[in-house]
């Protein structure tokens, strides 16, 4: 039945962890949040937990098709891709062969399941739903008996899907080493602050686990990197902060669709720099490189100030942006990606 999948698919019920793991590896896990997927919004669906089972949802006629799509095409990309559990996608996947895991939780978990929820701030629509689907084992039931997951895991109380995989698929799951030399050193003056630069170079997607701040993406869309432009007649490489539970990639596939209407379809990491001043502040910025994919034409960023943006030569762009000397290392790590076929 399997079909060579490199990724472990998990389908899970809600809040049972998904996205708190993926936030701690987002290298290797891929939460695959349906909503976006499902459902058509006018408005800035970036907390995503309050909107969940909203009345005026507008449904997207592409699901499941494209949920799918996603999901296969990072099958060999990841360790883990966290999926919704949705009979509609697994009856999908079980066409194309694509073997798959079950999570729900047992019936002692029930209560917490809807307290979880409650927490992280989902309404009161979807809230009823949880209780509705989980007074009984009839949901349960169906997933038991129509469908033939690989494993079918009832999680415990006080138990999360990080401790079915560590239980399942012992250290699988690692963390990258820091390293403790940087690759380059520089510098920049901001707003009469005098910053100091220490940059390491990142080979794969093993990203380290550090306290992020912002991600900024070199990107490619047909062989051009995109810049975006402010009121302020600034420009720089899209990107941004991270939000409250957002994991650095995710971040980073946020503010690529707020300011330019693309989608990121495949990334690797460039490095990452700690910028630092002489009163002991800090912080950790990881630069990817992304290959692009337009959505729509771009009309307002719903997350910034961004009013536009341009496609320029990979040559032209530290010209653009003035990232000095760490933005001739950065665009000569990935000048080899521009000239081919996107």
């Amino acid at each position: 039945m399997k079909k060579n999948n490199k990724a472990t698919i998990i389908a899970a019920f809600g809040c049972l962890g998904k996205t708190t793991l993926a936030t701690k590896f987002p290298n290797q896990i891929l939460d695959l949040e349906s909503t976006y997927y499902e459902y058509i919004y006018n408005e800035d669906i970036r907390d995503v937990e309050k909107i969940k089972g909203a009345a005026n949802r507008i449904h997207n006629t592409n699901f499941p098709q494209n949920y799918i799509d996603a999901i296969t095409n990072n099958l060999h990309k990841y360790k883990f891709i966290f999926i919704v559990l949705s009979k509609e996608v697994l009856s999908c996947l079980e066409k194309l062969g694509i073997e798959y895991t079950i999570l729900y939780p047992s019936k002692e978990k029930a209560c917490e399941v809807i307290l979880d929820a409650k927490k992280r701030g989902n309404n009161n629509l979807y809230i009823d739903r949880l209780k509705e689907i989980l007074k009984d084992d009839s949901d349960y039931l169906i997933f038991k008996k129509k469908f033939k997951p690989i494993d079918l895991y009832l999680v415990p109380p006080k138990k999360y899907i990080e401790h079915y995989i560590n239980e399942k698929y012992k250290n699988a799951l690692v963390i990258q080493k820091i390293q403790k030399k940087a690759d380059f050193y520089g510098g920049f003056k901001y707003h009469g602050v005098n910053y100091k630069v220490d940059f390491y170079s990142l080979t794969n997607k093993e990203i380290p686990k550090l306290p992020w701040s912002q991600v900024y993406v070199i990107g490619n869309y047909n062989n051009m990197v995109p810049i975006v432009k402010y009121n302020s007649s600034r420009e720089n490489l899209p990107g941004g902060g991270l939000k409250l539970n957002e994991n650095i990639i995710q971040a980073a596939r946020r503010e690529i669709i707020e300011e330019l209407n693309m989608s990121i379809e495949d990334w690797s990491p460039i490095g990452y720099q700690r910028v630092y001043d002489d009163l002991g502040n800090e912080c950790y910025q990881l630069r990817i490189y992304g290959l692009l994919k337009k959505l729509g034409e771009f009309k307002k960023d719903t997350g910034g100030t961004v009013v536009g943006y341009e496609l320029v030569d990979i040559a032209n762009l530290n010209s653009r942006i003035g990232y000095g000397e760490i933005g001739d290392y950065m665009i000569k790590r990935v000048k080899r990606f521009y000239g081919k076929k996107s």
